[in-house]
């Protein structure tokens, strides 16, 4: 028997690649703790770096995990690849340096070259607004142990994407955990504001330490979004949250873990 590389393999590794997504998904499904970093392929199939606390997986865990990834794969929701164009990409690392000079995260003679930042040019480009989860530090306040916030700004990487779409003049929400407090950036400064309403083509973002004040931030967002559709436009297929199916209700917590797309670690 010929031992197969998954890297080898285009499609293969698209499949593992999905695949490694639908286990952190079934996995913040069976523990909603758990806290995800790096999910890549490998040249044996793919693996997801994860936190989960005191629990300490067992053999017939594995078993839960993966019957849990089989009824996710039946319910109807796609995992689709999107490819950034060369465009982008160049696009994306001057958008991306700018904002960090502009924060205070590098020098002006120094140009950005992590591709997840760069990366996040791309969502933030084809969003009509930003929804943010983190903590907002002030001019001043220390970024790290060398480095000074030049301006308000998200913490961590979150803060790339937030100050592109500020640049670009695009609305921007972002729920700050310390706080407790939505706020929004209005003449130059932020501003707090009541929960938001999630435009058609929105950009989540935010930090992989998210509390419980975090998620329900979140589900509070979602809840509005859908009663306002509920009663404004009243579609049938469109119910309030605490009339929907077991399936739909988890759909919506799905959501709301997908909403953590962005690198809120992630430095240059």
């Amino acid at each position: 028997m010929e031992l197969v590389n998954v890297l080898e393999n285009e499609h293969l590794s698209m499949l593992n690649h999905s695949c490694a997504h639908m286990m952190a998904q079934a996995v913040k499904r069976l523990y909603p703790n758990a806290k995800f970093w790096v999910g890549p392929v490998i040249s044996e199939g793919f693996y997801y770096d994860m936190d989960l606390g005191d629990v300490k997986l067992k053999e017939e865990d594995l078993a839960k995990i993966e019957k849990e990834m089989k009824k996710i794969a039946k319910d109807g929701k796609r995992i689709v690849r999107e490819e950034i164009s060369k465009e982008d990409a160049a696009e994306g690392k001057v958008k991306v340096t700018k904002a960090a000079i502009q924060m205070g995260r590098i020098n002006p003679n120094y140009t950005v070259k992590n591709e997840l930042l760069i990366r996040d040019w791309a969502q933030v480009k084809y969003a009509d607004a930003v929804f943010a989860v983190t903590t907002l530090l002030q001019a001043g306040d220390k970024i790290d142990s060398t480095r000074i916030a030049k301006i308000s700004q998200g913490k961590g990487g979150t803060g790339y994407a937030i100050q592109m779409a500020i640049n670009e003049g695009k609305p921007v929400y972002v729920y700050d955990q310390e706080k407790n407090q939505w706020f929004t950036y209005k003449n130059n400064t932020w501003v707090k504001t009541d929960t938001p309403v999630l435009t058609k083509n929105f950009a989540g973002i935010g930090t992989r330490n998210l509390n419980e004040k975090g998620k329900k931030a979140i589900e509070d967002v979602f809840n509005k979004t859908f009663a306002i559709l509920n009663n404004n436009e009243n579609e049938s297929n469109i119910e309030d949250i605490t009339n929907t199916s077991d399936t739909e209700k988890q759909t919506k917590k799905d959501n709301i873990n997908i909403w953590y797309s962005s690198n809120e670690n992630a430095e240059l």
